[in-house]
């Protein structure tokens, strides 16, 4: 299995700061500092949790916040995922340690915390599944700078994990050829290894390898197409990893049905 070993890394050694709830195969906390909350899942070696698209099995975690009036908690950001093979599957996930992140306003500052909680879903998988559920609670803290910055390095270190815009000179295109996808990078050399992690499920094979050229100036990236996969869709939207410690970034690349202009 290949993992996120900065995720892994820097994270475990955080765990101190926030008061861990025993959950099946691993600990689950929920922590927080100045305009963010977060799920911080601790995870037993070999098990993993989901991506926001699992792959071939699982799901993805689920939260529902309560909050006091006037806290508004926003989406969770996912940091990049790992390919975890699972008997000839391959679902999308994380392993070790990892933080699930959302930023959080709060009313003009007074003197109390705000107590929040999280009630939350998920699976956790190795060679078999369980599902788990937990309430997780913090308080957020409104005047202890000190407090706040208990988490701070957790979270930055987080925060630099995230996948990124896909720079403006790097322009990308999928080119729909019936039974794969051709993923166009006019950037990236041959000294990188591409990983795509599609957004939206039954559009590739998840299991299957993805392979890279190089021709010309223009990196290829075939993808097998799902057999689940009825219809075209306007993009591929996902994330793309760059190698094993270096940068992830977002893309949505428009498709092209193979033809006279697909080139």
């Amino acid at each position: 299995m290949r993992s996120r070993v900065p995720a892994i890394v820097l994270l475990a050694g955080l765990a101190s700061v926030a008061r861990a709830v025993p959950v099946p195969h691993g600990h689950l906390s929920l922590v927080s500092t100045d305009g963010w909350i977060g799920l911080l899942f601790e995870l037993d070696p070999g098990w993993h949790i989901y991506w926001q698209n699992p792959g071939d099995s699982g799901v993805q975690p689920e939260v529902r916040w309560s909050a006091p009036k006037g806290v508004q908690i926003g989406e969770l950001a996912w940091p990049a995922p790992s390919r975890l093979k699972d008997h000839g599957l391959v679902d999308f996930g994380y392993e070790g340690a990892v933080l699930l992140m959302a930023p959080v306003t709060v009313p003009a500052k007074g003197s109390t915390p705000l107590n929040v909680s999280a009630d939350v879903h998920w699976a956790v998988c190795s060679e078999t599944c369980v599902t788990a559920k937990a309430n997780v609670a913090t308080a957020l803290p409104v005047e202890d700078k000190k407090q706040m910055d208990k988490n701070a390095e957790l979270f930055a270190k987080t925060r630099r994990s995230l996948p990124q815009p896909l720079p403006s000179r790097c322009a990308v295109q999928a080119i729909d050829s019936n039974a794969s996808f051709d993923l166009r990078f006019a950037c990236f050399g041959s000294d990188r290894t591409l990983t795509f992690f599609p957004l939206h499920a039954n559009q590739i094979e998840d299991a299957a390898p993805q392979r890279m050229e190089h021709r010309a100036g223009v990196t290829h990236l075939l993808l097998v197409k799902s057999d689940q996969l009825l219809t075209a869709p306007a993009a591929l939207d996902g994330v793309l990893e760059t190698g094993e410690g270096s940068a992830a970034y977002q893309i949505s690349a428009p498709v092209k049905r193979i033809g006279a202009n697909a080139n």
